[in-house]
């Protein structure tokens, strides 16, 4: 069956869940920006904290991310005193740590992001919360 390019933004699967992942991106950023820090730090501070210490090839590939992106993210945490490096007797190898500050801050938005996932769960109902995690894994496992 033919489409025409109108039918693409009501129907693609891509572009509605880049679309839906904006929205609620932007909505965790500015309720977790409460505790100094950034959207995309809360889930990398997360990721360090319960894998320390942690390779930053190991977290790359943990979060699925490209590990010069990771690196450059690392660096601005590195700044802000959130996160040391250390490295390993092989100098290819650094590991990442959080700092106290690093868990302080990251403690301090715990809460936040509580409060933002609470939201969003109970607006759209936990049952279908549950099951549209379930078709997402089902989907990425399809998409590999």
């Amino acid at each position: 069956m033919k489409r025409s390019l109108s039918d693409v933004p009501k129907e693609c699967v891509s572009y509605n869940f880049q679309k839906t992942a904006r929205h609620l991106t932007q909505f965790y950023r500015k309720t977790i920006s409460l505790s100094g820090l950034q959207g995309t730090q809360f889930p990398l501070l997360l990721a360090i904290k319960l894998n320390e210490p942690v390779s930053i090839s190991s977290l790359a590939q943990l979060l699925e991310l490209d590990r010069t992106t990771l690196s450059r993210n690392i660096k601005r945490l590195v700044e802000k005193g959130y996160v040391v490096l250390e490295r390993e007797e092989d100098l290819r190898v650094r590991n990442v740590q959080l700092t106290e500050n690093g868990a302080e801050t990251l403690n301090q938005a715990l809460p936040l992001w509580e409060k933002a996932q609470n939201k969003v769960i109970e607006q759209f109902g936990k049952e279908k919360w549950e099951k549209m995690l379930q078709s997402m894994k089902e989907l990425e496992k399809i998409i590999g």
